[in-house]
């Protein structure tokens, strides 16, 4: 069960950086895409999934997990170059980790 529920927060926060760097006006074809510049500390919400835009030592990277966050198990921090997910509190101890 745990392990399910970390591969679909990792989709889940995949789709959502997907969503960023695809997301389109809901108009016509003929509208260019809509691009959306996050600052530090910022927030995306999708659904049932809410990130945060961060920076820490340096590493830009989204911040993710369920909603409310008080009540998330997991986080998964995405960075340009891999993806952490661990349980809230133990940014640490990552459960999964891509290289």
């Amino acid at each position: 069960m745990n392990r399910y529920l970390i591969v679909l927060l990792v989709i889940a926060a995949a789709g959502a950086g997907v969503y960023l760097g695809l997301a389109q006006g809901a108009g016509s074809a003929t509208e260019s895409p809509r691009i959306v510049t996050l600052r530090s500390r910022d927030v995306a919400v999708f659904r049932g999934v809410q990130c945060v835009a961060n920076v820490e030592a340096g590493y830009s990277h989204f911040l993710c997990s369920g909603r409310p966050r008080s009540k998330a198990k997991y986080d998964v921090a995405i960075f340009p170059a891999s993806v952490l997910v661990y349980k809230m509190g133990r940014p640490d101890q990552p459960l999964f980790a891509t290289p």
